[in-house]
């Protein structure tokens, strides 16, 4: 899926299903590779029973994302639902859910500014090249350069 092999990740997480078929965290990230082929009906088959049954707000995210592929204005209702999940869960353990919640706030979430917060958090419990990526995104979402033409007169 890192690398946006999404028929490979698809064959692998399919046959996972075939094994597994309860097994809740293949089953999301499915939805999420249906989401990046644009198979939004796929998706929202795969994510929609692990929103009700999982107290994970990976999978409400997930679903925020298929609604606001969606056009379906109730995207911003369940990116809130998450986001809240995921701040009660960071108040727990932050450690176990930094890099995550920051991902999760640089996207449906679109609080960069916070994503900025987890993701340096994040980096310093554990400094990987996954993790300093995720904090330049971060920096870059939070403080956009802004580019200034001169008017030539």
């Amino acid at each position: 899926m890192r690398r946006r092999d999404l028929d490979r990740a698809e064959d692998v997480f399919a046959e996972l299903d075939a094994i597994l078929p309860a097994h809740v965290p293949g089953r999301g990230h499915r939805a999420e590779v249906a989401l990046a082929r644009g198979e939004l009906d796929v998706a929202a088959a795969l994510i929609t029973p692990l929103v009700e049954s999982s107290d994970d707000p990976e999978y409400r995210a997930v679903y925020a994302e298929i609604l606001a592929a969606r056009g379906d204005s109730d995207a911003a209702t369940e990116a809130e639902l998450a986001a809240e999940a995921y701040e009660l869960l960071l108040m727990k353990r932050p450690e176990a859910y930094a890099d995550h919640a920051a991902a999760f706030f640089l996207g449906i979430g679109k609080r960069p500014k916070r994503a900025l917060v987890l993701a340096s958090a994040n980096l310093k419990l554990r400094d990987t090249p996954r993790s300093r990526k995720l904090v330049a995104k971060a920096q870059h979402a939070a403080h956009p350069v802004t580019l200034v033409h001169e008017v030539a007169t």
